[in-house]
Protein backbone atom coordinates (compact mmCIF):
# COMPACT_ATOMS: atom_id res chain seq x y z
CA UNK A 1 0.00 0.00 0.00
CA UNK A 2 1.36 3.22 -0.98
CA UNK A 3 1.58 6.40 1.84
CA UNK A 4 1.52 9.92 2.50
CA UNK A 5 3.98 10.64 4.30
CA UNK A 6 4.58 14.14 5.89
CA UNK A 7 8.61 14.05 6.85
CA UNK A 8 9.26 17.31 9.28
CA UNK A 9 12.91 18.44 8.43
CA UNK A 10 13.12 16.17 5.45
CA UNK A 11 15.10 19.00 3.65
CA UNK A 12 18.98 17.67 4.96
CA UNK A 13 20.08 14.59 6.85
CA UNK A 14 18.47 11.58 8.46
CA UNK A 15 15.17 13.63 6.78
CA UNK A 16 16.14 14.18 3.24
CA UNK A 17 17.79 10.44 2.78
CA UNK A 18 14.53 9.21 4.47
CA UNK A 19 12.53 11.56 1.95
CA UNK A 20 14.50 10.09 -1.11
CA UNK A 21 13.74 6.10 -0.57
CA UNK A 22 10.03 6.83 0.06
CA UNK A 23 9.71 8.95 -3.06
CA UNK A 24 11.60 6.44 -5.15
CA UNK A 25 9.52 3.25 -3.67
CA UNK A 26 6.33 5.27 -5.00
CA UNK A 27 5.19 6.86 -2.06
CA UNK A 28 3.21 10.41 -2.18
CA UNK A 29 5.89 12.73 0.21
CA UNK A 30 5.68 15.99 1.51
CA UNK A 31 9.01 17.50 3.17
CA UNK A 32 9.04 20.47 5.26
CA UNK A 33 11.74 22.84 6.07
CA UNK A 34 13.25 26.21 5.73
CA UNK A 35 14.86 25.83 2.42
CA UNK A 36 13.71 23.92 -0.37
CA UNK A 37 16.26 20.89 -1.15
CA UNK A 38 14.18 20.38 -4.73
CA UNK A 39 13.60 16.63 -4.40
CA UNK A 40 12.23 15.54 -7.51
CA UNK A 41 8.50 14.00 -7.26
CA UNK A 42 8.09 15.42 -3.09
CA UNK A 43 6.09 18.46 -2.13
CA UNK A 44 7.88 20.89 -0.65
CA UNK A 45 6.03 23.06 2.08
CA UNK A 46 8.60 25.56 4.51
CA UNK A 47 7.96 25.08 7.91
CA UNK A 48 10.20 27.55 9.74
CA UNK A 49 9.84 26.49 13.55
CA UNK A 50 11.20 29.61 15.88
CA UNK A 51 10.74 30.48 19.43
CA UNK A 52 6.93 31.21 19.11
CA UNK A 53 4.91 28.69 20.32
CA UNK A 54 1.55 30.14 19.45
CA UNK A 55 3.16 30.63 15.34
CA UNK A 56 3.38 27.17 15.61
CA UNK A 57 0.57 26.17 16.43
CA UNK A 58 -1.14 28.19 13.43
CA UNK A 59 1.86 26.96 11.27
CA UNK A 60 1.29 23.50 11.66
CA UNK A 61 -2.76 23.91 11.06
CA UNK A 62 -1.93 25.87 7.71
CA UNK A 63 0.90 22.69 6.58
CA UNK A 64 -1.95 19.99 7.51
CA UNK A 65 -4.31 22.21 4.90
CA UNK A 66 -1.67 21.74 2.20
CA UNK A 67 -0.72 17.77 2.49
CA UNK A 68 -3.74 15.98 3.92
CA UNK A 69 -4.67 12.09 4.27
CA UNK A 70 -1.72 12.16 6.05
CA UNK A 71 -0.94 8.42 7.36
CA UNK A 72 3.04 8.53 8.16
CA UNK A 73 4.07 11.43 9.99
CA UNK A 74 8.23 11.27 10.62
CA UNK A 75 9.95 13.55 12.64
CA UNK A 76 13.58 14.38 12.20
CA UNK A 77 13.43 18.20 12.51
CA UNK A 78 16.50 19.53 14.60
CA UNK A 79 19.30 21.90 14.69
CA UNK A 80 22.42 21.95 16.71
CA UNK A 81 22.56 24.08 19.86
CA UNK A 82 25.83 23.79 22.03
CA UNK A 83 26.39 26.45 25.53
CA UNK A 84 26.35 26.10 28.40
CA UNK A 85 22.63 26.52 30.21
CA UNK A 86 24.05 30.53 30.93
CA UNK A 87 24.87 30.65 27.48
CA UNK A 88 21.96 30.27 26.00
CA UNK A 89 19.27 33.40 25.69
CA UNK A 90 15.43 32.55 26.40
CA UNK A 91 14.46 32.37 22.39
CA UNK A 92 17.05 29.46 21.58
CA UNK A 93 16.08 27.82 24.40
CA UNK A 94 12.12 28.38 23.79
CA UNK A 95 12.94 27.20 19.84
CA UNK A 96 14.98 24.11 20.94
CA UNK A 97 12.05 23.22 22.50
CA UNK A 98 9.97 23.85 20.20
CA UNK A 99 11.51 22.22 17.51
CA UNK A 100 12.56 19.50 19.60
CA UNK A 101 9.29 18.51 21.84
CA UNK A 102 6.34 21.04 20.98
CA UNK A 103 6.19 20.67 17.14
CA UNK A 104 6.25 16.47 17.46
CA UNK A 105 3.57 16.83 20.14
CA UNK A 106 1.17 19.39 17.97
CA UNK A 107 1.53 16.78 14.78
CA UNK A 108 0.59 14.05 16.47
CA UNK A 109 -2.52 15.39 18.17
CA UNK A 110 -3.52 17.31 15.04
CA UNK A 111 -2.90 14.34 12.84
CA UNK A 112 -4.59 11.65 15.66
CA UNK A 113 -7.83 13.72 15.47
CA UNK A 114 -8.04 13.64 11.72
CA UNK A 115 -7.72 10.31 10.57
CA UNK A 116 -9.73 7.26 9.89
CA UNK A 117 -7.03 4.32 10.17
CA UNK A 118 -4.22 4.69 13.13
CA UNK A 119 -1.54 6.98 12.18
CA UNK A 120 2.19 5.53 12.06
CA UNK A 121 4.86 7.45 13.59
CA UNK A 122 8.51 7.79 13.17
CA UNK A 123 10.38 9.99 16.00
CA UNK A 124 13.98 10.88 15.06
CA UNK A 125 15.95 11.60 18.27
CA UNK A 126 19.70 11.49 18.93
CA UNK A 127 22.23 9.53 20.72
CA UNK A 128 22.16 12.87 23.14
CA UNK A 129 18.60 11.17 24.11
CA UNK A 130 20.71 8.59 26.42
CA UNK A 131 23.98 11.17 27.28
CA UNK A 132 24.41 13.67 29.07
CA UNK A 133 26.55 16.58 27.22
CA UNK A 134 27.78 19.56 28.89
CA UNK A 135 27.60 21.74 26.38
CA UNK A 136 23.99 20.47 25.28
CA UNK A 137 21.54 21.00 27.68
CA UNK A 138 18.52 21.89 25.64
CA UNK A 139 19.36 19.70 22.85
CA UNK A 140 19.62 16.50 25.37
CA UNK A 141 16.56 17.17 27.06
CA UNK A 142 14.57 17.93 23.89
CA UNK A 143 15.66 14.33 22.61
CA UNK A 144 15.24 12.72 25.66
CA UNK A 145 11.69 14.19 25.77
CA UNK A 146 10.40 12.99 22.60
CA UNK A 147 11.95 9.18 22.72
CA UNK A 148 9.84 9.62 25.85
CA UNK A 149 6.59 10.85 24.14
CA UNK A 150 7.39 8.16 21.08
CA UNK A 151 7.47 5.33 24.09
CA UNK A 152 4.29 6.78 25.77
CA UNK A 153 2.68 6.65 21.91
CA UNK A 154 3.37 3.34 21.61
CA UNK A 155 1.11 2.99 24.33
CA UNK A 156 -1.88 4.62 22.31
CA UNK A 157 -3.79 1.62 21.56
CA UNK A 158 -5.54 4.38 18.64
CA UNK A 159 -2.07 4.76 16.42
CA UNK A 160 -0.19 2.34 14.17
CA UNK A 161 3.29 1.43 14.69
CA UNK A 162 5.49 4.09 16.27
CA UNK A 163 9.18 3.79 15.99
CA UNK A 164 11.76 6.01 17.76
CA UNK A 165 15.62 5.51 16.21
CA UNK A 166 18.31 7.23 18.03
CA UNK A 167 21.30 7.80 15.33
CA UNK A 168 24.13 9.18 16.58
CA UNK A 169 27.12 10.79 14.41
CA UNK A 170 25.68 9.98 11.40
CA UNK A 171 27.86 11.54 8.55
CA UNK A 172 24.82 14.37 7.52
CA UNK A 173 25.14 17.58 6.85
CA UNK A 174 24.01 18.22 10.89
CA UNK A 175 27.74 17.39 11.05
CA UNK A 176 29.54 19.34 8.62
CA UNK A 177 32.30 22.11 9.95
CA UNK A 178 31.84 20.90 13.37
CA UNK A 179 35.34 19.47 15.30
CA UNK A 180 32.57 16.20 16.85
CA UNK A 181 34.00 12.69 15.54
CA UNK A 182 31.21 11.27 13.47
CA UNK A 183 33.54 7.92 13.19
Amino acid sequence: MKKNILIIGGTSGVGFELAKHYVSDGHTVCITGRQNPALDNAQFETLSITSDANQLGQDIDALLTCFTDINTLIYAAGFRQRGLIDQLNDESIKQMINVGLLAPSLLVQRLKNKLSIPLKVMLITSSSQYTARELEPIYCAVKSGVGMLGASLVRDKQLGKVLVAAPSGMDTPFWHGTDEDTS
